[in-house]
């Protein structure tokens, strides 16, 4: 081959020379860029060259170490601890055989810090594949490795506590065992006490039933004055028994932390007179003035528990009557503490006129099984339990119960709750037909409170009110009145009043040819076995027990003047609480579901004396039988009987295939047990209401008007359509 000219070999140098120099411009970007990736880096970058100088330390390494690349020139890599060598030699080594390589270290600040760092060690080659140089990531981890240091030094110190220990583990074991047969003897021990407890209620209720029920049959019939004393008491020691019945079931489920309060809508007002209607007899016996106030700004229309609510003023007005002499005085009422738009914190006060006690008494009230002292217990009885119970019911449901009291002064209890409003329902207050409107009534009270009361209830109705606490001041106005064209329609009047009593001024009303035709209305704190016929004779048109009731006093204020608007001058019978719902009731068929024949007496003796037909079936499927052969208007029905109970009994009436003439019936659950659960099986099964045996025949009847006559309870209620 011919030589290449010197021409050729220039041309061909230029053109290697052009070459190299876009080789070399390449670099320097590739270079160029290399570095600004370097510089962002966070971990510190070093790059050496074949002898080990550092040719290269990013902005990373200078930060972490202080370092900057003119300390390294004329010497050789000087920041590694001596103590470092051997792993740092170790990983050179690899980094030349395999060409990386991984080690944990230590390397020196400039300041001759130590750092615990994390090495990844990297070469560069050239494109024949020779080694050009090296390099090295740092990851600063002196953080991390003072952590692992500290936790192998507690975990040092813990595995020497452990060694100390080691010789107490035999008997730990044993204490560890013998806590878990304990433990497992408990949870049997307390589902044994929870199923002791439920057939304890069921075995106790079931003949209290039938001593109760039929110890008030034997009352209702005439009777010697020793044999009623007898029955008294009988009634009395079974009443107490079984108070400390349910007191000792609602301890122990408070106890176990077991007691669910409800939240269902109810009416305050009705709850609390109804409850004191309860109450009452009890004041009345012992000659004791019970009233009440429910101040007019009090919502009634609320969501809550009102049988918890119902509970606590039974405990403590019990114990106002239990602890107030005859002639004594108790006031119940009702104020409003706060309210939002949708919740109401309403306050209960129990005003009474008893024996009082030291504040060191009252600071330990609430305590469980508390008396003042072992004299009160022999004197009054009781568990101590009660108002132990009314204050952890009271902080369930957002309130606190509190006391004041004074030795021979009386007591004050206050307890609060915190309710949630019921919405789109708005009250309306009753009125009297316009006939009636501006009716003159008197009112005649030696109690000032009283007077208040239904002055209160009468000028909300449209009537004119006047007042007097004396009973010949009374016989005076309506004898000058009645010379004018003003007189007075109406007065409703005290019995038990100083000077004059309330039978003796109807009297001399009746016997006064001015006075003659005004209506009369008497209220009693007695309610005395007779005396409404007795008050009838007298010439009375209604007599009516203490509390007196807003709705009771409305309806027998209508009632006896509507005797006036039909051309009656008397009622051919008196008007009394039990009146109002006499025709309704005479027209109400309720059937009986019980197969106990005790129960079954109880049960049908409180629905002839409460004036409803009624007819028997002694199990479900006789009951579920008898309901699709004929129409009834409600169901009493026990949950415990043969064949089919009363749970299933109440499923197959709601079902959808139920051949029952109303599959709407209104079903009342009659239940021994007082459980836990019990209410929420009764409501699944399709029942509308819960009551416990014993049977109260006035618990009953007012769970009865709830349901058939809820138009007429809930006359001042209205549904607000917006």
């Amino acid at each position: 081959m011919a030589k290449k000219s010197a021409e050729d070999q220039a041309k061909d140098l230029k053109s290697r020379l052009r070459k190299a120099k876009k080789e070399i411009e390449a670099l320097k970007l590739a270079q160029k860029r290399s570095k600004s990736v370097l510089e962002v880096s966070p971990n510190p970058i070093v790059i050496y060259d074949m002898e080990g100088n550092v040719e290269y330390l990013n902005q990373a390494f200078t930060k972490t170490f202080g370092w900057v690349l003119d300390d390294f020139k004329g010497r050789k890599l000087d920041f590694v601890p001596e103590k470092n060598w051997p792993e740092t030699q170790k990983a050179i080594k690899q980094l030349f055989d395999v060409g990386q390589a991984e080690v944990e270290t230590q390397r020196y600040t400039k300041n001759k810090k130590i750092l615990d760092v994390e090495l990844s060690c990297g070469s560069f080659k050239n494109s024949r594949g020779l080694l050009i140089g090296t390099f090295v990531i740092l990851r600063d981890v002196t953080t991390k490795k003072q952590s692992q240091r500290k936790i192998k030094r507690l975990n040092a110190k813990l595995q020497k506590r452990a060694l100390e220990l080691e010789s107490l583990n035999d008997n730990l074991q044993e204490a560890v065992d013998y806590a878990i047969e304990m433990t497992h003897k408990a949870e049997e021990a307390n589902k044994a006490k929870s199923n002791f407890l439920a057939n304890m209620s069921h075995e106790i209720r079931t003949p209290m039933n039938g001593v109760i029920g039929m110890t008030n049959i034997l009352l209702d019939e005439p009777n010697t004055p020793e044999t009623r004393d007898g029955l008294e008491t009988i009634k009395r020691s079974a009443e107490t028994l079984l108070t400390i019945l349910n007191d000792i079931l609602d301890f122990s489920k408070i106890e176990a932390g077991k007691l669910d309060i409800e939240t269902i809508d109810f009416n305050l007002r009705n709850m609390v007179e109804e409850t004191l209607e309860l109450i009452a007899m009890k004041s009345h016996k012992k000659g004791i003035e019970l009233t009440y106030v429910f101040d007019e700004d009090v919502p009634s229309l609320l969501i809550g528990d009102p049988t918890r609510v119902r509970q606590i003023i039974m405990n403590l007005v019990g114990n106002a009557i239990k602890f107030t002499s005859r002639g004594g005085d108790i006031n119940i009422r009702i104020k409003l503490v706060n309210e939002t738009k949708n919740q109401a914190k309403i306050a209960f006060y129990i005003k009474d006129t008893g024996i009082g006690m030291g504040k060191r008494d009252t600071e330990k009230l609430f305590q469980s099984f508390h008396q003042v002292d072992a004299s009160t217990t022999r004197k009054y009885g009781g568990t101590g339990l009660g108002l132990a119970i009314s204050k952890q019911l009271s902080e369930l449901m957002g309130g606190e119960i509190k006391v004041e009291s004074e030795p021979g002064k009386g007591s004050l209890f206050t307890f609060s709750i915190l309710f949630e409003k019921q919405k789109n329902v708005v009250e309306k207050l009753r009125v009297p037909p316009e006939d009636l409107k501006g009716k003159r009534i008197l009112i005649v009270d030696d109690n000032a409170l009283n007077l208040e009361i239904l002055e209160g209830f009468l000028i909300k109705w449209d009537f004119i009110v006047e007042a007097t606490t004396d009973g010949n001041h009374a016989v005076q106005m309506c004898q000058l009145v009645a010379k004018t064209n003003m007189p007075f329609d109406m007065i409703i009047t005290d019995y038990q009043m100083p000077k004059i009593d309330g039978a003796e001024l109807g009297k001399i009303i009746r016997s006064h040819p001015d006075t003659k035709n005004i209506k009369l209305i008497m209220l009693t704190s007695r309610g005395l076995r007779g005396e409404a016929k007795k008050m009838k004779e007298i010439g009375f048109d209604g007599y009516l027990s203490k509390p007196i009731r807003r709705s009771q006093l409305f309806d027998s204020i209508v009632l006896v003047f509507s005797g006036e608007n039909q051309g009656h001058k008397t009622l051919k019978q008196i008007v009394t609480k039990y009146r109002t719902n006499d025709l309704q009731r005479k027209n109400t068929k309720i059937l009986v579901a019980e197969d106990h024949p005790v129960n079954q007496k109880v049960i049908q003796s409180i629905l002839t004396r409460l004036g409803f037909r009624h007819h028997v079936s002694s199990d479900g499927q006789k009951a579920l039988e008898e309901l699709e052969k004929n129409n009834y208007d409600l169901v009493l029905m026990d949950v415990q009987m043969p064949v089919m109970d009363g749970y299933e009994c109440a499923s197959q009436i709601r079902a959808s295939n139920s051949k029952v003439l109303n599959k709407n019936i209104p079903i009342i659950a009659l239940t021994a047990h007082a459980m836990k659960g019990d209410m929420e099986k009764c409501i699944i099964a399709g029942m509308n209401d819960y009551t416990t045996k014993p049977v109260d025949s006035n618990e009953l009847i007012q769970k009865i008007n709830r349901l058939l006559f809820k138009k007429k309870e809930d006359a001042d209620i209205l549904v607000d359509k917006d």
